[in-house]
């Protein structure tokens, strides 16, 4: 079966990340030059949702914000590909595919139409490994184990699904299927990112400590 590819051209080195919430109240990403660290040293950033605050501020704005992103990437030599989230839904592709050597890496925000902030939770949690430092006492949303599992159902062999929403970094294992989640670059929640070295190479996920997926 042939790979499916971004109708996007990528540019590597690429980086992918989540959840920026740029310019919201109490967020670590006030201004242009907070983005530099998270933008430098990248041709082309995958925003994976949730980058700005449409539905908390307008389109308007929303959409000054975007542009004050994709300024402070031009400063640095990247180009910006935003996914839409539930917070700027009208603001980029709903998701993304392409492949990396003879995987497939689907990236999308991971709401699936808000059914994952259900109250029932999915108990079969696979072997799923945490990596953002939370105690395995620590009790969060259920819905985020519907997320994954949704995930992983919904997925072929050999394929890498990027995720965000639920501010929750993790690494989900399930055969040749790996779930990534990347967190949230707001503050009280980690966040992980993805990289991507050249076009055949490998696929690293980032965060207290680095692993190739």
């Amino acid at each position: 079966m042939n790979q499916p590819t971004s109708a996007v051209p990528l540019n590597y080195p690429v980086k992918i990340v989540s959840d920026l919430h740029y310019r919201i109240m109490g967020g670590r990403l006030r201004r242009p030059e907070d983005l530099v660290p998270i933008f430098s040293g990248f041709k082309t950033i995958i925003l994976n949702g949730d980058s700005v605050e449409q539905h908390l501020y307008g389109t308007s704005r929303a959409n000054r914000h975007k542009e004050e992103m994709e300024s402070a990437a031009r400063n640095v030599g990247s180009k910006l590909i935003f996914l839409r989230g539930n917070h700027d839904p009208e603001i980029g592709s709903a998701k993304l595919r392409f492949a990396v050597g003879k995987r497939t890496v689907r990236v999308a925000h991971g709401d699936f139409g808000l059914i994952q902030l259900s109250l029932s939770p999915h108990h079969t949690l696979g072997d799923l490994s945490c990596i953002c430092g939370i105690p395995s006492n620590f009790q969060i949303l259920p819905g985020y184990w519907r997320q994954v599992r949704m995930a992983l159902d919904s997925m072929q062999e050999n394929e890498i699904f990027i995720l965000g929403h639920t501010h929750q970094p993790s690494l989900t294992r399930s055969g040749s299927k790996v779930v990534v989640n990347l967190g949230a670059h707001m503050r009280g929640f980690a966040n992980a990112w993805v990289e991507i070295e050249r076009e055949h190479g490998e696929i690293v996920l980032c965060a207290k400590s680095r692993s190739i997926l």
